[in-house]
C-alpha cells in the first residue's frame, strides 16, 4: 500500500474498530490478568510473589497484544514490526473510546497487580479484605454468645429471684454447710436457724465428736461447755438437733476441762474418797468423759437437761487416770458421784429423778 493511501486505511479501520476475533482474543486475555492476579493475591505466601510476578507479565503482554492488534486491525495486508504496529495501535485507541476503554482496563489490572504486591508483607488488598470479614463475623459470633449468656444469666437470675432459695442455699448464706466443724460451730455459738437448716438436709448427720486418732474422740462443744453462761443457748441449739446414741453416750478425752489436778475439779480428791493411799507423785494423767460428765462439770443444768432428754446414760461412768509413783489406776465416777463430789445441788435433784445411781470404784489401768 502506498504512503498516499496509508491514512484512508487507518480511518477505515478506526470506523470499524477490532475485528470480533481480536476482540475475543484480547477479552480472553483480559479475563487470564485477573484470573492470575485474584490468584495471586489469594495464594499462600509461598506462592505468592511468582503468581504476581507470572500476573504482571500476562497483563503487560495483553496490553500490548492489544495494541498490537488494533495496529494491525489498520493495515491487516501490509507488514510491519511490532513497534510500529504498536504505535499505530496507539493511535487507534486514541480515536476508538472502546479500544481505549480496553486498554485502560488492562493497565488498571496491572496497576493493581503492582499495588497488590507492594503492601504484601502486611497482607494483600483480598486476603485483607477476607481477614476483616472473618474478623467482623468471629465479632459479630462473640457478641452474639455474650448476649446469649447474659441472656442466660438474666434468665437463671429471674428463676432464682423467682422460688424460694433451698436449705443448704440459706445455709450458704449464713455462712454455714454441713460438714462436722460446721455443726459443732453452730452449737457452741447457739445459731438455732442453722441448725434447722441442716435438720432439712436429706444427707445431713449430726456429731459431736472429732477424731483424735488411736480411737480416741475429742467433744467438738467442750469450750462452749466451759461456760455455764452460754448454757441455756447451747441447750437450746440441742434440742434442735438428733444426735447418734453413740455421740452421746461416747467417752471423750477432756482437752480443757478437768486434765489439770487444780482448779474447780480437784480431781485428786477422787482417790481419797476411794482410800487409795496417797503418793506424793501422784498425778491426774488423763480424764475421759461422757458429754453430761462436762455438763456436771461446769455446772451447766440446761445442758445437763437437753442431754438426758437426748437420751443420754445418767448411770455411764467417766475415767480418771492416775500416776501414783511408779504405778498407774484408774477410777470409774457416775455423773451423780462427780455431782455430789464436787456440791452441784441441782444436778443432784435432776440425776436422781433420771434413775442415777452413785457409783465412784477403781479399775485397773489398762481396763
Amino acid at each position: 500500500m502506498s504512503n498516499a493511501a496509508r491514512p484512508e486505511a487507518f480511518a477505515e479501520a478506526a470506523k470499524s474498530g477490532l475485528t470480533a476475533a481480536n476482540a475475543a482474543t484480547l477479552a480472553t486475555c483480559t479475563l487470564v490478568g485477573g484470573a492470575l492476579s485474584v490468584f495471586a493475591d489469594v495464594a499462600p505466601s509461598g506462592w505468592s510473589h511468582v503468581m504476581g510476578f507470572v500476573a504482571l507479565a500476562s497483563w503487560l503482554c495483553s496490553i500490548t497484544l492489544a495494541l498490537y492488534l488494533a495496529g494491525r486491525s489498520t493495515r491487516p495486508q501490509e507488514p510491519r514490526g511490532l513497534l510500529t504496529a504498536v504505535a499505530d495501535g496507539v493511535r487507534l485507541a486514541a480515536a476508538k473510546p472502546g479500544i481505549a476503554a480496553m486498554a485502560v482496563l488492562m493497565t488498571a489490572g496491572a496497576a493493581f497487580t503492582v499495588w497488590s504486591r507492594m503492601h504484601s508483607d502486611q497482607g494483600s488488598v483480598l486476603r485483607s479484605l477476607v481477614a476483616t470479614q472473618e474478623r467482623a463475623a468471629a465479632a459479630a459470633e462473640t457478641a452474639a454468645e455474650r448476649t446469649a449468656a447474659i441472656q442466660a444469666d438474666t434468665q437463671s437470675i429471674r428463676s432464682a429471684v423467682g422460688r424460694p432459695a433451698t436449705p443448704a442455699e440459706l445455709l450458704v448464706q449464713m455462712g454455714y454447710g454441713t460438714g462436722d466443724n460446721d455443726v459443732c460451730r453452730a452449737i457452741s455459738t447457739a445459731a438455732v436457724k442453722a441448725l434447722q437448716l441442716m435438720q432439712q438436709i436429706a444427707e445431713f448427720k449430726a456429731r459431736l465428736s472429732v477424731a483424735l486418732g488411736g480411737g480416741q474422740y475429742a467433744l467438738c462443744i467442750e469450750e462452749a461447755l466451759a461456760e455455764p453462761a452460754r448454757g441455756p443457748a447451747v441447750a437450746l441449739a440441742l434440742q434442735e438437733i438428733d444426735i447418734s446414741p453413740e455421740d452421746v453416750s461416747r467417752l471423750y478425752v477432756a482437752q480443757t476441762i478437768g486434765s489439770s489436778n487444780s482448779g474447780a475439779l480437784r480431781p485428786l480428791e477422787v482417790l481419797a474418797k476411794l482410800g487409795i493411799e496417797r503418793d506424793p507423785r501422784a498425778r491426774l494423767t488423763s480424764a475421759r468423759a461422757t458429754p453430761l460428765m462436762y455438763a456436771v462439770w461446769t455446772d451447766n443444768l440446761p445442758v445437763a437437761e437437753a442431754l438426758l432428754a437426748k437420751g443420754a446414760d445418767a448411770n455411764q461412768t467417766s475415767r480418771f487416770d492416775y500416776a501414783l509413783g511408779t504405778k498407774m489406776t484408774s477410777v470409774a465416777v457416775s455423773p451423780l458421784a462427780e455431782a455430789q463430789r464436787l456440791g452441784r445441788p441441782a444436778l443432784q435433784e435432776m440425776l436422781r429423778a433420771a434413775g442415777a445411781r452413785v457409783e465412784m470404784q477403781q479399775l485397773p489401768y489398762f481396763r
